[in-house]
């Protein structure tokens, strides 16, 4: 009697109607979410908002959720770099007056970033479409640079450009996790986030303001920190997840690239944002730039 061997499924190609419908609603979220980020900040302070949006996007599903298998310091390093240094840096970048369209942009340069970060640190010889991708997103962004300089945007697009950094260091550390449940990484990052960040927006802050800011906060400003908690950092995750888990990579990833057009298309919206020729030039090609990169043929190991 031979051994029967299992042969895995293969993953779908054509995404379902429903499975569509969702792929799509997931721009939609991450780039609305930049419009919300930028209003959230005129009535919350930065590192309140850190603390408010990881709080409840933890509380109450960590204690339904089971701590994932990924080590303790992976977990830490993680929510230290994504949560609190990332959101720190892009909600004080909103309240110097970052346009929310042209954040949706340079906060996608996390791809590039962590492509290029990967090939210093582990040495590995560039993809002649990594090359091409960086080039042409790192022109975009001295265009978007040049057309913002003499302007009050540039420090906090910079500033957007550092939490782009974050982000790509907060990826290279959650490539070292071995692979675990998604959600419970998402519950208990976020949690780890939270207990970390109260203590010193307690001891920056102090307890008065805290409270203040809790009692003041109106109903949209509520709004916007619930949309930050469960539609961006748990739902939408969720969606993405199973996204990733039942096509190809090259299925789900495009869908990807629509997050700055939806955050651009809503500042223009919302705010009434203005891109000049040199922003718009930049936007495209950091744009194309991420699309050379994300739809390039996966390194192979």
């Amino acid at each position: 009697m031979s051994n029967a061997t299992t042969i895995p499924q293969p993953q779908r190609l054509a995404l379902t109607p429903l499975d569509l419908v969702l792929a799509l609603s997931v721009p939609f979220v991450w780039g609305f979410n930049f419009v919300v980020m930028k209003f959230a900040v005129t009535e919350a302070s930065p590192m309140f908002l850190v603390a408010a949006r990881f709080l409840l996007a933890a509380v109450p599903l960590i204690f339904f959720v089971k701590k994932p298998t990924t080590p303790w310091p992976i977990l830490i390093g993680f929510a230290v770099a994504f949560a609190i240094v990332k959101f720190s840096l892009l909600f004080t970048a909103f309240r110097w007056g970052a346009p929310a369209g042209v954040a949706s942009v340079v906060l996608q340069m996390q791809a590039m970033i962590t492509v290029a970060f990967a090939l210093l640190l582990f040495g590995e010889r560039p993809k002649r479409s990594e090359v091409i991708g960086l080039s042409v997103a790192g022109t975009g962004l001295a265009a978007i640079f040049y057309g913002l300089s003499g302007g009050p945007g540039l420090s906090a697009v910079l500033m957007v450009f550092a939490a782009a950094c974050a982000w790509s260091v907060a990826n290279l550390i959650n490539k070292a996790a071995p692979k675990s449940d998604p959600i419970g990484f998402v519950v208990w990052t976020s949690a780890i986030a939270a207990i970390l960040i109260i203590p010193i927006i307690l001891a920056v802050e102090g307890a008065s303001s805290v409270v203040s800011t809790i009692s003041n906060l109106s109903l949209w400003g509520w709004g916007a920190v619930l949309y930050l908690a469960y539609p961006v950092s748990i739902v939408s995750g969720i969606i993405w997840s199973r996204l990733i888990t039942r096509y190809p990579a090259a299925t789900v990833t495009p869908f990807a690239l629509l997050t700055p057009a939806i955050g651009i298309l809503s500042s223009v919206l919302v705010y009434g944002e203005q891109l000049t020729g040199a922003i718009l030039i930049g936007t495209a090609a950091i744009c194309i730039g991420l699309a050379i990169i994300t739809l390039a043929p996966r390194r192979t190991a």
